[in-house]
C-alpha cells in the first residue's frame, strides 16, 4: 500500500540513513529496541483543494526489532505503536505497524511468508484522500506473501511469488477491497553477470462493498538482470497483459490490452547510494477504482562522515483508468530531503521537508502540500539486550 508525504516523513526520521545499521546476516538472534519522538507541522493534512488548515502535532514511536538467523532458516520481526498528538484533536490517533518475515532453505529449493498488518488513518496510508475532508478514517491493511523457489540446476530456477491483502475503513466514503497477485516464473543464469527471467503475471481487484467492482489482469513479461560494475546494476521487464473490468457502473464488461514495465537502476558504494525507477502497474485505491500507474522516481543517499547523512528522492505518478467516474487521482508529483546527524553515540537527529502536488480528475486546480519534521531517534547499545 502507498504512503503518503507524512508517512514517507516519518520513515526518513524513524531510520536515519547510513548512520545507524545492525548486520542480521550471522547466525543467532538480535533484538534491538527504538524510539523516537518526531515535532512535525503539515500545511495540508488532508491534500483538499480548498479550505486546508495547516496542522501542527508530534508522533511518538516506540518499536521493537527481532532478527533470528539459524542457517537455513531466518525470522525477522518488526513492530512500532505510533501516538498521533496535533493541536487539532480530530487527527489524533494510535496507528499499530507489524510486519513479519519467515525463509527457509537448502540447496535446491527456498520458501518464504512475508506478512503485514497497519492500522492507522486514510491521511497516513492513502496517496490522495480524494478531496474528503475527513480527518479521522480507521483504515486496517493486511497483507500475506508467501513465495517459493527450485533451483532445477546452478543455472535454471522455477518460483512462484504471490500475495493476498485486504484493506478495509471504518466510513463509507471508502471502499473496502481486496487484492491478489500469483506470479510464476522461470529464470536463467547465462553468467555471473547476466540473467533473464520469463514471468506470467496474474491479479485480481475486487471491492467488498458499494458499486461491485472487479478487475482481472493477465500477461507475460520478460526481463533482463545485468551487475554491470561491483557498484552498478540494472533491471529491466516488459510485457502487456489482457485487462477484464466489470463494474456495476458500466453497462458492460470491458477488456483492454495495455504495456507494462519496470527498470530499475541501482548503485552503491561505502558512502553513496541512488536508484533511477521507472515502471507501469496496477494500483488499487480506496475509492473503489483501480488503475495503471505510471511511476518515475529517483532517490539517493550521500554520508558525508560519519555522523552526518542526506538523504534525497523524487517521484512522479501519473494513473490511466478505463474509464473515470467520479474523484480520482489523476498526478502527483513528491519531493523530500533529508538530513540525519549523529548527536549522542545512541541519539540521532533529524529533519526532514517534502513537498507535494497532485492533481485530481473532476477537481480544479492544484493541491499543494508542504510538511516539516523534526525529530530525535534512541538506539540503546547494542548490548542492552
Amino acid at each position: 500500500m502507498r504512503e503518503n508525504s507524512i508517512r514517507i516523513l516519518a520513515i526518513c526520521a524513524l531510520i536515519p540513513t547510513q548512520l545507524y545499521a545492525d548486520d542480521n546476516t550471522a547466525s543467532g538472534n538480535n533484538i534491538e529496541m527504538k524510539a523516537s519522538e518526531i515535532g512535525s507541522y503539515d500545511s495540508n493534512p488532508l491534500l483538499i483543494s480548498n479550505g486546508a488548515k495547516g496542522l501542527w502535532g508530534s508522533k511518538t514511536t516506540p518499536e521493537l526489532i527481532i532478527n533470528s538467523n539459524n542457517g537455513n532458516s531466518k525470522f525477522d520481526l518488526d513492530t512500532s505503536v505510533v501516538e498521533n498528538i496535533y493541536d487539532q484533536s480530530d487527527f489524533d490517533s494510535t496507528d499499530f505497524h507489524g510486519k513479519a518475515n519467515l525463509e527457509g532453505s537448502n540447496d535446491r529449493w527456498s520458501a518464504g511468508l512475508q506478512g503485514k498488518a497497519d492500522y492507522d488513518t486514510t491521511r497516513t496510508s492513502e496517496l490522495t484522500t480524494f478531496n474528503l475532508n475527513l480527518p479521522r478514517v480507521r483504515r486496517l491493511g493486511l497483507d500475506a506473501a508467501p513465495e517459493f523457489s527450485y533451483h532445477v540446476s546452478p543455472l535454471d530456477t522455477f518460483s512462484v511469488t504471490s500475495s493476498a491483502g485486504r484493506y478495509t475503513y471504518d466510513n463509507s466514503a471508502f471502499v473496502d477491497y481486496d487484492f491478489y497477485t500469483i506470479n510464476p516464473s522461470y529464470s536463467r543464469h547465462f553468467s555471473p553477470t547476466d540473467s533473464a527471467i520469463l514471468t506470467l503475471q496474474t491479479q485480481r481487484y475486487q471491492t467488498e462493498e458499494g458499486p461491485n467492482n472487479t478487475t482481472d489482469s493477465y500477461g507475460p513479461t520478460i526481463g533482463w538482470q545485468r551487475i554491470m560494475t561491483p557498484r552498478f546494476s540494472t533491471t529491466l521487464t516488459a510485457g502487456f497483459e489482457k485487462t477484464s473490468q466489470d463494474s456495476a457502473i458500466a453497462t458492460s464488461r470491458s477488456t483492454n490490452l495495455n504495456y507494462t514495465f519496470k527498470g530499475d537502476l541501482a548503485y552503491k558504494d561505502e558512502l553513496n547510494s541512488a536508484n533511477a525507477i521507472a515502471s507501469r502497474a496496477h494500483q488499487p485505491f480506496g475509492n473503489g477504482t483501480e488503475a495503471l500507474v505510471d511511476s518515475f522516481a529517483l532517490k539517493g543517499t550521500h554520508a558525508i562522515n560519519e555522523k552526518l547523512s542526506l538523504n534525497a528522492a523524487a517521484k512522479y505518478d501519473a494513473a490511466e483508468y478505463d474509464s473515470v467516474v467520479g474523484i480520482n487521482l489523476d498526478h502527483q508529483f513528491n519531493t523530500n530531503l533529508g538530513l540525519s546527524y549523529r548527536v549522542l553515540p545512541n541519539f540521532d537527529a533529524t529533519a526532514n521537508y517534502q513537498y507535494t502536488s497532485e492533481v485530481l480528475t473532476n477537481v480544479s486546480g492544484n493541491i499543494k502540500d508542504n510538511a516539516v519534521l523534526l525529530g530525535i531517534t534512541y538506539h540503546p547499545p547494542a548490548d542492552a539486550f
